[in-house]
């Protein structure tokens, strides 16, 4: 197998050796040591430039009177309360800001600390949010829900700002920065490559069609009576 593999390899090397290099071919290794630096630049200038937020809702509830208490349950629970029962005062949801940088995925996530956001039922105000340390009641209430068989949500509501980075998010726009610039990058090359060959082709026909009517090729000046001369006499160019 390795043989095999030597031996292909020393295949590619001659052929490539007997290929003609051309500033295309230099150009186009060029490009293909420069684009990981330069995609790197552009995966870092990503992450600064293209940045989204957003406010992620990780619960919402209901907080009503029970017996003379204030007590709050989450819509993910399982436990039904028996509302008509209750005097149910107002809706809440838990929250949390959060932004993230880097495209098209993302590579640092801030996230901050969870707030409470209260509306009570017949004052239209919408949802508000409830300062921490308040000491009032419905926030207790929300938080010994959110305590309640809720793990994840009680060990958010005690965590503050959060800063996360993302190895596999740098490393997912890293490729795919590094393949699109390449391909780019070489497909570029090739449209170049073509409108040159294409401005030669037409250059040379021009060149023929005046040679062809004993004209310069240049400044079209009548060669008539010069054919034995081996430049323009007007403008001096090459006529071979």
């Amino acid at each position: 197998m390795w043989r095999r593999v030597r031996d292909g390899l020393r295949d590619i090397r001659y052929h490539s050796a007997r290929v003609r290099r051309t500033r295309w071919h230099r150009l186009a290794d060029a490009w293909l040591l420069w684009s990981l630096p330069v995609s790197v630049a552009a995966c870092v200038t990503a992450s600064i430039l293209v940045q989204t937020s957003r406010m992620e809702v990780l619960d919402k509830g209901t907080v009503g009177m029970k017996d003379e208490r204030t007590v709050a349950f989450l819509d993910s629970d399982r436990i039904h309360a028996r509302w008509q029962e209750n005097r149910v005062i107002g809706v809440f949801e838990l929250r949390r800001a959060v932004e993230e940088g880097g495209w098209p995925f993302w590579s640092w996530r801030s996230v901050g600390p969870v707030e409470t956001a209260f509306e009570r039922l017949g004052y239209a105000t919408g949802l508000q949010v409830i300062p921490r340390g308040t000491g009032d009641d419905v926030v207790a209430a929300i938080t010994a829900a959110a305590s309640r068989g809720h793990p994840g949500l009680s060990a958010a509501l005690a965590a503050g700002l959060e800063s996360h980075r993302s190895v596999g998010g740098w490393a997912a726009n890293l490729a795919l920065w590094w393949v699109s610039l390449l391909v780019a990058g070489m497909a570029s090359i090739q449209v170049m490559r073509f409108l040159a060959w294409r401005v030669d082709l037409i250059r040379t026909r021009r060149r023929r069609r005046r040679m062809s009517r004993h004209l310069c090729p240049r400044c079209e000046f009548d060669l008539h009576g010069s054919d034995w001369s081996e430049r323009c006499p007007e403008c001096g160019e090459l006529l071979t």
